[in-house]
């Protein structure tokens, strides 16, 4: 997707790495960038309808709150949104829940994805791919451990280790073995914080 034409709107804090991120790609892909400061949900389903934006990005609870609004309201969205190509998430687990109820209100999925503020985005969906977290970004490898930090199998659930080849070797006493690791083309899926560090 080229993203020259698209019209940005990140609801989210820039001095977080999601938020960052967003003006970092808008910068670079010389989009436009929509500033908005989010109080109530009806400004804000308007402002996405009034400057044509084409990408959102919001965290869990700004999605929970407009879709409460829209309940309440019992408003009818699909239409009025056709313009929105990207209705992207992150910042927090993105539960079923708010998936399927966003995915029946506005008949379009919330994209997902994972990073970590120590090293930038790991996986993203996007619309052709909107499964779980999306695809593995390169360079990146994924290892999924139990915790007597033995590798699991995939779909089992565990901890997320991530080797890249500027990571830090150690971080919060985290030790990184590359051996036995291996590039992933499935999609990532996180459920949560894992308390095994």
């Amino acid at each position: 997707m080229q993203y020259h034409n698209e019209i940005f709107l990140p609801l989210l804090p820039y001095t977080h790495f999601y938020g960052l991120s967003i003006l970092f790609i808008w910068y670079f892909t010389e989009g436009t960038l929509t500033i908005y400061k989010h109080h109530h949900p009806r400004n804000t389903l308007y402002k996405i309808i009034s400057s044509s934006v084409t990408i959102v990005d919001a965290s869990p609870s700004l999605y929970t709150s407009l879709i409460k609004f829209i309940e309440n309201k019992q408003l009818n969205v699909q239409n009025q949104f056709a313009k929105v190509k990207m209705w992207c998430i992150g910042g927090a687990p993105l539960t079923r829940g708010l998936d399927n109820k966003f995915k029946n209100l506005f008949n379009k999925p919330l994209l997902n994805g994972y990073g970590l503020t120590e090293i930038g985005n790991v996986a993203l969906a996007n619309i052709t791919n909107y499964i779980g977290c999306g695809q593995i970004l390169p360079p990146f490898q994924v290892k999924i451990y139990n915790e007597s930090r033995e590798p699991l199998p995939m779909n089992e659930i565990g901890e997320i280790s991530i080797y890249v080849p500027f990571n830090i070797n150690d971080y919060n006493n985290n030790v990184l073995n590359s051996d036995g690791w291996y590039h992933t083309d499935n999609n990532l899926f996180v459920i949560g914080r894992s308390n095994l560090g």
